[in-house]
């Protein structure tokens, strides 16, 4: 891995996780850590596309700017995909701790 895909691993945990590694601290095994969580949390992310949403009259302008910022907060977040809250969550518990101790 090049020092420019570390920058990057550093920079992709550090956005999903809020917690910091060194560039110089990634391993080969680090990054294919990290590759297994963003596949994990967009594989549940479109199993989530399958769940109903729930019927209702017709939106307000309140739910008009919770959706914009919304779309704004996940296009920010997690490089213009969208990612659910739950899964990322869901990521976070099962990779947290595996990720940093891959980079030792």
């Amino acid at each position: 891995m090049t020092l420019d895909d570390k920058k990057k691993c550093s920079e992709m945990w550090k956005m999903a996780s809020d917690q910091y590694i060194a560039p110089v601290d990634w391993t080969d095994s680090a990054g294919d850590e990290l590759a297994k969580f963003y596949a994990s949390v967009y594989r549940c992310s479109v199993a989530m596309s399958f769940v109903p949403r729930p019927s209702g009259s017709a939106p307000g302008w309140g739910w008009i700017v919770k959706q914009a910022y919304n779309v704004l907060k996940n296009r920010y977040n997690m490089n213009k995909s969208l990612v659910f809250q739950s899964c990322q969550v869901m990521g976070l518990s099962v990779f947290k701790e595996t990720i940093p101790a891959k980079c030792l």
